[in-house]
């Protein structure tokens, strides 16, 4: 089942055009810092807050086409999803919903329902 989204849940942080393909903005939404990806499929956010020792994701280099490092440790995060690919960090980072309305970039005040910290499985 999809989750409804409450439009009155979200704040502009940007215009379309401030925001261009492969780039990203940091933003504080509430009690979050927030990190805004355009990537080839969309736009995505997730916590900026790196679970493992609380460094800046969005100063992380972007890998591929969807993957961020931590600058710090290098644990790697799905930037679509928040889940965690890499050690360190043994637990994945919050998603936000991204919404686009007369080209400007919404994010949800409060991450998405489903945004649990899942753990690292060493394979």
């Amino acid at each position: 089942m999809a989750e409804k989204i409450d439009d009155s849940n979200f704040i502009k942080v940007d215009s379309e055009s401030n925001l261009p393909l492969g780039k990203l903005r940091r933003v504080e939404v509430g009690q979050y810092i927030v990190a805004i990806w355009h990537l080839e499929d969309g736009y995505f956010a997730i916590d900026d807050e790196c679970p493992h020792q609380g460094d800046s994701l969005s100063m992380g280099t972007l890998e591929g086409n969807g993957t961020i490092a931590c600058p710090w440790h290098g644990a790697q995060f799905e930037i679509r999803t928040g889940k965690v690919l890499s050690l360190p960090a043994t637990c994945g980072v919050r998603t936000f919903h991204v919404k686009l309305v007369d080209g400007d970039v919404y994010i949800s005040k409060q991450p998405k329902s489903d945004a649990k910290p899942q753990s690292y499985e060493l394979k």
